[in-house]
C-alpha cells in the first residue's frame, strides 16, 4: 500500500472543531494538530462519521473512487490492496459503484499483547548470552509496531551517546512531515532524533525536536528485551541483540466508529486498528529498503477477529512482505487458551443443530460473535435471549450475502452474512446483540447443507470484554490470534522456563486450516527490562517471548545477511531454522498444537548453524548436506545423493 489522498477537496477548515474536544481516541483531537500542508483526507480518516476498511482490487481503484463523494481511498499501490474510508451507511453504494473491488474487510480492532511487570528483582535472562559471542544484532533494525519507545534512554544508544533508533513514525501527532507515502502522523528522522537527544545533553528540551512519547511503556519494555544495552561491567542488564537499531511505530488509537463497527459498546483500555497495522508495516518496509539493511518487524498486538486460518486481508497483505528476502514479521499466540472466547462443534447431517451456549455478564450491554463455516456448509440461526424469547430461524439471504436485523424483546440483534471469496467461498456469520441482558444466551447453528459439519465461533479477545462474558463450552484450541495465524508469520506461545509449564492462557493451535502453529515456544517468565523514566523492571507474558523470538530472528539475519553465511534468508527458512533450534518435551510427539515444533533456547538455535553456502557444510546439523543457493529459490539435498547426480 502506498498511503497518499485521493479526492482532496474535502475542505477540513470546515470542521466543527469544539465537537471534536472530549473524545477519548487521540485520533479525534484533530484541529490543534493540523499544521499547513497537512493532507486534507485526515479529517476524513479520522472522522467518526467515515468507517475504515482494506480492500483488495484489480485495475485502477484510485480513478474508480475519484467520482464518489463518499468514499476517500488513502491506500494503494502495485500490490493491489487498499485502504479506504466510507461515509457510514455507504458501503453497499461503494460495492454496487465499484466493481474493481473484489473483496472488503473491516478494520478490525487490536489490543496489545500481554507483558506484566512482576517485579524488580529476580529475573532469568541466562539464556540470552548463550550464543556467538560475533552475533549481536549489528547491521540489523528492529521495527515495533506498538505503543512507542522512550527514546532518550541511553539502554537504546551507542556507548558514544549515538541514537540507535533511525526513525519514528508517531502516528498519534499531527504536526507534520508526515511519512512521504502516508499522510497522517509525524515522521521524525534520524537527524531530527539525533538533535533531540544532542539538546537534552545539553541541557535543552528534546521534546522540542522530536516530541514522541511511549506513556505506556509497552513498546520501550519490549525494545530493552530485544536491544537493551548494558550501561557498564557492574551491570546485569543483559539482552539478546544489544547493537540492533530500532524503528518504531506508535499506533493511533481505532476509532469510535472502528469500534462499533465491530459490536465494542465502549472503550476498555487501548484499541488499535488493522488499517493502521496495515500502514505501519508499510512504512517499515519503505525504510527497509532505503537503508538496505535486514530487518525484523514485531507485532506485539493481537485480535479474535478473523477466520484464524491466515486469510484476513491484513495478513494477507503481510505475507507479500514476508515473501522478501531478509524482511520478517514476529507475532505471539495471544492468551486466549483458557479465556472462554472459542467454541467449535460438529453437525453430523442437514437438519442438525449446533448450540452455542453464550454467558453474558450483567456488565456487559452488546456481545459479538464470529462463525465460521468449511465450505461448501450453509447454517440458518436462531437464536433464545436468557428471558426466553426466540427468534425463530433465520434464515440466509438468498444472495447468501447481507444483513438481517430483529428484535428480540429490548434487545437488537444484527446477523451479518458473507461469503469469504478468497479462501473459496466459507460461509461467514457475524452475530452482534445490543442492549442486551446479562444471563444465558443460546445460539442454534441449523444445518441447511452439511457436507463437513464444522463450525468454529469467537467473540472478541478477553480484554475487550467485561466481567465473566464467555462459551460455557469453549474449545481451548485454535485459540491463536491475529496476526499469528499468518501464513508466513513467526510466532511464539510462552512458558515458565523454571517448572517447565505452559500457562493455560497461551494460545494453542492449530490454525482453522490445519497449519502448525505456534511455530515454537519460548520463556515467557521473569525477564529483566528497561521501564519508562529509565527504571528496571522484571516482565512477564506472551509479548515478553515474542521480544526474545524477535531478537533471536535479528540475530539469524545477522549470522545469515550481515556475516553473509546465508544471504537467501527468507521468513519461511528462517522458521526452519528456528524449529531445528528447540529442544523437545520428553514423552510429547512433536508438533502439536500446544508447544509447537517445541522449546527454543538461543543455545540449541546457535549450536545447531553451520555456514551455508554453495558446496558442503561442515557444521552441526547441515554437515550431511549439499546447499545451492540461487536468486529465488534455495535446495537442501543429502550429500550422497548430489554426488550421484555430479557424476
Amino acid at each position: 500500500m502506498n498511503f497518499f489522498m485521493v479526492n482532496s477537496n474535502f475542505d477540513y477548515e470546515g470542521l466543527d472543531k469544539k465537537k471534536l474536544k472530549g473524545k477519548q481516541s487521540v485520533t479525534q483531537e484533530l484541529g490543534e494538530g493540523l499544521r499547513e500542508g497537512q493532507s486534507k483526507f485526515l479529517p476524513v480518516y479520522t472522522s467518526e462519521d467515515y468507517e475504515n476498511y482494506i480492500v483488495q482490487y484489480t485495475g485502477d481503484i484510485l480513478k474508480a473512487l475519484e467520482p464518489l463523494n463518499y468514499v476517500r481511498g488513502y491506500a494503494s499501490g502495485e500490490n493491489y490492496f487498499a485502504a479506504i474510508a466510507v461515509k457510514k451507511g455507504r458501503i453497499q453504494d461503494l460495492l454496487k459503484a465499484v466493481p474493481e473491488i473484489v473483496n472488503i474487510e473491516k478494520s478490525y480492532p487490536f489490543t496489545l499483547s500481554e507483558l506484566r511487570v512482576v517485579g524488580t528483582e529476580t529475573f532469568d535472562n541466562a539464556d540470552f548470552p548463550k550464543k556467538p559471542e560475533s552475533l549481536n544484532g549489528e547491521g540489523v533494525i528492529i521495527g515495533i509496531i506498538g505503543t512507542g519507545i522512550d527514546y532518550l534512554n541511553e539502554r537504546f544508544m551507542t556507548q558514544d551517546g549515538s541514537s540507535r533508533v533511525i526513525a519514528i513514525w508517531d502516528q498519534t501527532i499531527y504536526k507534520g512531515p508526515t511519512p512521504k507515502t502516508m499522510r497522517y502522523g509525524t515522521d521524525f528522522s534520524k537527524d531530527k532524533i539525533a538533535s533531540a537527544v544532542a539538546i537534552k545533553r545539553r541541557g535543552g528540551d528534546p521534546y522540542s525536536i522530536v516530541d514522541h512519547r511511549d506513556e505506556v511503556g509497552h513498546g520501550t519494555a519490549l525494545a530493552g528485551i530485544i536491544g537493551g544495552r548494558s550501561l557498564g561491567n557492574e551491570d546485569t542488564f543483559k539482552s539478546i541483540a544489544p547493537r540492533c537499531d530500532f524503528a518504531i511505530v506508535k499506533l493511533k488509537e481505532a476509532k469510535q466508529a472502528t469500534l462499533e463497527m465491530n459490536g465494542i459498546s465502549e472503550r476498555k483500555g487501548h484499541i488499535y486498528e488493522s488499517t493502521d497495522i496495515a500502514a505501519a508495516v508499510e512504512y517499515l518496509h519503505k525504510l527497509q529498503i532505503s537503508e538496505n539493511k535486514a530487518m525484523v518487524v514485531y507485532i506485539p498486538l493481537e485480535s479474535n477477529c478473523g477466520g484464524h486460518d491466515g486469510q484476513t486481508t491484513l495478513e494477507r497483505y503481510l505475507d507479500i512482505f514476508n515473501m522478501r528476502r531478509g524482511f520478517a514479521i514476529t507475532s505471539t499466540t495471544g492468551t486466549e487458551g483458557d479465556k472462554g472466547t472459542h467454541t467449535s462443534g460438529i453437525l453430523a447431517q442437514k437438519g442438525d443443530i449446533g448450540k452455542i451456549d453464550v454467558e453474558v455478564d450483567e456488565k456487559d450491554r452488546l456481545f459479538c460473535l464470529s462463525i465460521w463455516l468449511t465450505r461448501p456448509d450453509k447454517v440458518s440461526v436462531n437464536i433464545i435471549t436468557p428471558t426466553g424469547e426466540k427468534t425463530g430461524k433465520i434464515e440466509v439471504p438468498k444472495m447468501e450475502e447481507g444483513e438481517i436485523q430483529t428484535k428480540l424483546g429490548d434487545s437488537l440483534i444484527k446477523i451479518q452474512y458473507y461469503i469469504q471469496q478468497e479462501s473459496g467461498g466459507e460461509q461467514v456469520i457475524i452475530l452482534i446483540a445490543n442492549n442486551v441482558k446479562g444471563g444465558i444466551w443460546q445460539v442454534n447453528l441449523i444445518g441447511d447443507i452439511v457436507v463437513n459439519g464444522r463450525y468454529d465461533v469467537w467473540m472478541h479477545q478477553k480484554s475487550l470484554l467485561r466481567g465473566e462474558t464467555r462459551f460455557l463450552k469453549p474449545d481451548i484450541y485454535t485459540t491463536l490470534t491475529v496476526p499469528c495465524t499468518g501464513r508466513n508469520v513467526l510466532c511464539t506461545g510462552y512458558y515458565n522456563k523454571k517448572d517447565g509449564i505452559l500457562p493455560p492462557g497461551s494460545g494453542r493451535g492449530y490454525t482453522r486450516d490445519g497449519r502448525i502453529k505456534p511455530t515454537v515456544i519460548v520463556n515467557g517468565y521473569n525477564i529483566l527490562t528497561t521501564g519508562l523514566n529509565n527504571s528496571a523492571i522484571v516482565t512477564s507474558g506472551v509479548a515478553v517471548a515474542g521480544a526474545v523470538l524477535t531478537g533471536a530472528v535479528a540475530l539469524l539475519l545477522e549470522w545469515g545477511i550481515v556475516e553473509k553465511n546465508d544471504a537467501n534468508l527468507y521468513s519461511s527458512k528462517i522458521a526452519t531454522y528456528l524449529i531445528r533450534g528447540t529442544i523437545k518435551n520428553e514423552g510429547i510427539v512433536h508438533p502439536n498444537p500446544d508447544w509447537g515444533y517445541g522449546i527454543l533456547t538461543c543455545e540449541e538455535l546457535f549450536k545447531n548453524l553451520g555456514r551455508v553456502e554453495e558446496g558442503v557444510c561442515t557444521k552441526g546439523y547441515f554437515e550431511k548436506f549439499y546447499h545451492i543457493p540461487t536468486e529465488n529459490l534455495f535446495f537442501s539435498i543429502p550429500y550422497d545423493a548430489f554426488k550421484r547426480l555430479k557424476a
